[in-house]
């Protein structure tokens, strides 16, 4: 079914105004320690309360343009459509698939189709890819994929608590977990093409800005595009799954993705305090190593963190499935 969307500016808007509010609370002296790289900037005694106050007005309105995009008249053809032919308590996964990297950070999931239909999550992929020739499907459970070899490469953990997210994988049942601690690229790119994994998790520092980097070490950073033939030849080994536990992940992938078709890759669309993550890593894992498919482990996950927010705000916006097959 074809269906129109209007111009995106209003809604582009409004979310960089919240998006601006939103990082002014990582400014505050009381602010959480995030997965950020260590900012250079000294950290201000702005009040965290009043900037979560400002960041959650600026919510209001975003929530009410994403709404008004997505219920728009030129697109209520798909949106019946979807109303008509979903059930709400089937398992679906609604996929928009864009290379614009401040449209795959827009929170979509506030429209308010996903009010009545709770198996759904919104996933996001490439406009174009090519599909390797054995790729899991979507629609199985990812029990699997956590049933073996595991790599968990731990970066620059500097103010972080890594070994939060490696003892939690290192708890599932039936699991071999190999750790490369602050590793040189040498050895990260030796370790992804001399063994086959199921599940590759990144934790540390990242920086999110115009050339995304995930630090390694303090000394040392490195881009997927700097991984590129190690991933290609793990992803041929079957690689099922890639956990990016770091700030600002998408744009991480989102620069690879157009040379190399990536396997489901779960990443955070914004600076991620470390609690967080370390949180949403334990809801993640439990849901999936419970059965549940991919989308809904993350739905169920990210929603979960609704339940720190009054600690850590938007929390539930920040983790997202990358997931074009």
């Amino acid at each position: 079914m074809s269906g129109w969307l209007p111009p995106v500016d209003k809604l582009r808007a409004s979310y960089e105004k919240w998006q601006r509010a939103y990082l002014r609370i990582f400014d505050c002296a009381s602010c959480p320690v995030s997965r950020l790289s260590v900012p250079d900037v000294q950290i201000t005694n702005v009040s965290f309360s009043e900037t979560v106050n400002v960041c959650e007005r600026a919510e209001d309105v975003l929530r009410r343009c994403v709404n008004q995009w997505l219920n728009s008249v030129q697109f209520q053809p798909v949106r019946e459509t979807l109303l008509a032919y979903c059930h709400p308590r089937e398992r679906i996964r609604l996929i928009l698939q864009t290379e614009d990297l401040r449209l795959q950070k827009l929170p979509l999931h506030l429209w308010d189709w996903f009010e009545r239909y709770t198996q759904a999550e919104w996933v996001l992929g490439t406009a174009t890819y090519s599909q390797p020739f054995a790729m899991t499907s979507a629609a199985t459970s990812v029990k699997s994929m956590l049933a073996s070899r595991v790599l968990v490469v731990l970066g620059d953990s500097h103010g972080l608590d890594t070994e939060a997210d490696l003892a939690m994988v290192e708890a599932l049942p039936m699991v071999t977990v190999t750790c490369l601690r602050q590793p040189t690229r040498s050895q990260l790119n030796e370790a992804l093409r001399d063994s086959p994994w199921d599940v590759v998790l990144f934790a540390g520092h990242s920086d999110g800005d115009d050339q995304p980097r995930f630090h390694l070490n303090a000394r040392a950073s490195l881009s997927l595009s700097d991984l590129r033939y190690g991933l290609r030849r793990a992803i041929a080994q079957n690689l099922k799954l890639l956990i990016f536990n770091t700030c600002d992940s998408l744009g991480l992938i989102n620069a690879l993705n157009s040379t190399l078709c990536l396997p489901a890759t779960v990443a955070m669309r914004s600076p991620v305090p470390d609690l967080v993550a370390q949180v949403f890593l334990r809801y993640f894992l439990t849901a999936i190593s419970q059965g549940q498919p991919l989308p809904q482990a993350v739905r169920e996950a990210r929603e979960k963190l609704q339940g720190i927010e009054h600690q850590f705000p938007f929390s539930s916006w920040i983790p997202v499935l990358y997931q074009t097959m």
